[in-house]
């Protein structure tokens, strides 16, 4: 499953959500529990989390060939049924 996170207002995050449309549904940390719990200093950052919530691979920022050796490889063993 696939959830954005933001710790921003929840007016803020529905207007940047009207403007640039998600295909997946975007979660308001409300004190930020998310961030602390993942150790997330900046943003962007993509965590991948498995099934029993432990933090798989974290990459801050998005450049695009760095996210796909980083992350897309991370989850493709997820995926994998158990």
């Amino acid at each position: 499953m696939v959830v954005a996170i933001s710790n921003e207002q929840p007016e803020e995050i529905r207007a940047f959500v009207k403007e640039h449309p998600f295909p997946f549904p975007v979660l308001h940390d409300e004190g930020g529990m998310v961030g602390k719990t993942y150790g997330v200093g900046g943003i962007p950052v993509t965590c991948v989390v498995d099934r029993d919530s432990k933090l798989i691979n974290q990459l801050e920022g998005f450049a695009e060939p760095e996210f796909n050796k980083v992350i897309v490889k991370s989850v493709e063993p997820l995926l994998k049924p158990s």
